[in-house]
């Protein structure tokens, strides 16, 4: 799997963490999906 393919699962609401590091998942993608997730949790918060 590559970071482009886990970002669009978790753009749609499917993103799992494997067990293994994604093929091509560099720390680039991995500060891309923290943002993302860091953003929807700070929506899920504001609706509390």
């Amino acid at each position: 799997m590559t970071g482009a393919i886990a970002i669009a699962q978790l753009g749609a609401g499917r993103f799992e963490m494997p067990a293994r590091p994604f093929i091509g998942f560099d720390d680039a993608d991995k500060q891309i999906v923290e943002n993302i997730l860091a953003d929807r949790l700070k929506e899920a918060l504001e609706k509390l």
